[in-house]
């Protein structure tokens, strides 16, 4: 099987077995082109990303004779359809805004679209699309599991005697550390007892580093810049409280359910709403209020946020081995349809 991966995230997939896996990335000097050019202009910016791409997917021997093409967004799908004609499946993710069905309207007969959350489908229905199926993403139940609190600390080389606020996620402006550094730094008494654990890379990371020194929490902060996928649950089951402060709209959370399969306490954003939604439970905050995440935080480091109960059955609709089942549904569907053949 070949895994043709979009973005820096590409050097992730290696560890793949049985994969070849051919990643792409467009020149760091193009995205920070294709943010400062005048809006007029941007349009041009999604033409040349979008025929980069298509080359790139070209340039796989297997991708005009593949059965089945599964693309993650919903552009892209379309873009894959026009590269190497269909069946394309297309997981759609985020809650941004979706570009109009107009854009997609030639590759529809070509493609199976599956939205994450239930809350991603109505949003897709609405702007006129259709979703043929809703699959959530799926989780490593063998490894994200709950475990003792003291003896993860000790693996982590975390201290006993102090709190741990936890942060795991990329670092640019969407995932919104810097809210939890400033709020963090507004408890003022109960942060010098609290340590605070960044663990992520991406392009904030040295204003974060500097934003941390200004507020005089550096020594109370440590960044990770990488954890192994598998080591990543000592981390949540070390934390006092896990906040996920996400400032713009997405479907689901994996920093969330990650740290939900693993008993952690969570605190998650208003801007995730099937999170809320399969978890009522989990306390939420304003992304934008500082005020907001320092209560949060407050009440968890107070003991008020209690680590999660949810049941292995009920973490069991995330299984790889079932989300895989799903998805082999739909891949039989999308060869079944006369229009994809």
């Amino acid at each position: 099987m070949e895994l043709f991966v979009g973005g820096p995230a590409g050097t992730h997939w290696t560890h793949l077995a049985g994969v070849e896996v051919r990643a792409f990335s467009l020149p760091t000097w193009f995205h920070t082109l294709s943010r400062s050019v005048p809006t007029a202009l941007q349009p041009l910016g999604v033409v040349v990303r979008r025929k980069a791409w298509q080359r790139a997917l070209a340039t796989l021997p297997s991708a005009t004779a593949a059965d089945v093409i599964h693309v993650f967004g919903l552009s892209q799908a379309a873009w894959a359809v026009e590269a190497c004609g269909g069946p394309v499946v297309g997981t759609v993710v985020g809650l941004h805004k979706h570009p109009a069905p107009t854009l997609v309207r030639d590759a529809r007969d070509r493609m199976t679209l599956v939205a994450v959350g239930e809350a991603q489908a109505r949003r897709l229905r609405e702007d006129g699309y259709v979703v043929n199926a809703i699959i959530p993403p799926g989780l490593d139940l063998v490894v994200f599991t709950p475990g003792d609190k003291q003896l993860s600390r000790r693996i982590a080389d975390r201290s006993a005697a102090r709190k741990l606020v936890l942060f795991v996620g990329r670092l640019n402006r969407e995932k919104n550390a810097e809210i939890l550094l400033r709020a963090f730094a507004g408890m003022s008494g109960e942060a010098r007892a609290t340590d605070l654990l960044i663990i992520g890379d991406g392009p904030a990371a040295r204003y974060l580093h500097q934003l941390s020194k200004e507020l005089g929490i550096d020594s109370a902060t440590t960044f990770l810049p990488f954890v192994p996928h598998e080591v990543l649950p000592t981390y949540y089951r070390s934390a006092d409280v896990v906040v996920v402060p996400t400032l713009d709209p997405e479907t689901f959370c994996m920093t969330a359910l990650e740290a939900i399969a693993c008993s952690a306490p969570v605190v998650v954003s208003t801007q995730i709403p099937e999170i809320s939604r399969l978890f009522p439970f989990i306390p939420t905050v304003d992304p934008r209020s500082v005020e907001s995440v320092r209560d949060r935080l407050r009440e968890a480091l107070s003991g008020n946020v209690v680590r999660i109960g949810a049941s292995r059955q009920e973490l069991g609709r995330f299984d790889w081995r079932r989300i895989a089942d799903r998805y082999l549904q739909v891949y039989q569907s999308a060869l079944r349809r006369p229009d994809a053949v």
